[in-house]
């Protein structure tokens, strides 16, 4: 008998996640903002499993210092800054057939879709919050160990032997001289 993992079901949920991120010092313009969905718990439930996790936002943001309008340029100078936030989620997923005790694995994790949008605007035209909304989809299996018969042959190939001695044959179109025949095989150390 071996012990192996057995998959009981798997299925995906999704969750919206609604946040506000204030930006200090006030943005100017987003210029990229990079994701990442960190699963922290899944717990395997009654046909169902409880996932709590972290949004991950690194936000790289324009500000805004000074501006002027010369030569027929309108100029905004200022730093490029960023914010990291980690915003907490969380949602159950059903998943018929599962039960506490139950191993829980989560197959994917993302973002599938989201909206992000400067609110809170300042005189200067700078913006002092990001409205940031998520729709994060989650993909978990439960696990459950089992103990399997197994009918079990030994499928070792054979050990391959080399014969201690080996008769000498005559082959056609050779002159080997009758007295090397008999010969004893050769070993290290011998002498030709």
């Amino acid at each position: 008998m071996i012990q192996t993992p057995v998959v009981v079901n798997a299925n995906t949920a999704q969750v919206l996640v609604v946040s506000e991120i204030p930006l200090t010092p006030p943005a100017f313009k987003i210029d990229h903002i990079d994701k990442l969905v960190e699963v922290d718990d899944c717990v395997a439930a009654c046909d169902k499993v409880i996932i709590n996790g972290r949004l991950i936002k690194n936000i790289t943001y324009k500000t805004a210092k000074e501006w002027d309008h010369k030569g027929g340029l309108n100029r905004v100078c200022g730093d490029v800054r960023h914010c990291t936030v980690e915003i907490p989620f969380h949602l159950f997923i059903d998943v018929p057939g599962s039960r506490d005790g139950d191993d829980c694995e989560i197959e994917d994790a993302i973002v599938a879709g989201e909206f992000d949008k400067l609110v809170d605007r300042n005189r200067d035209g700078t913006f002092s919050k990001l409205l940031e909304k998520s729709v994060i989809k989650v993909r978990a299996k439960v696990v459950r160990r089992r103990w399997l018969k197994v009918n079990a042959q030994d499928v070792t190939p054979r050990r391959l032997r080399c014969p201690e001695t080996s008769e000498v044959v005559t082959v056609p179109g050779l002159d080997i001289p009758t007295q090397d025949k008999g010969d004893k095989p050769f070993a290290p150390g011998d002498e030709w």
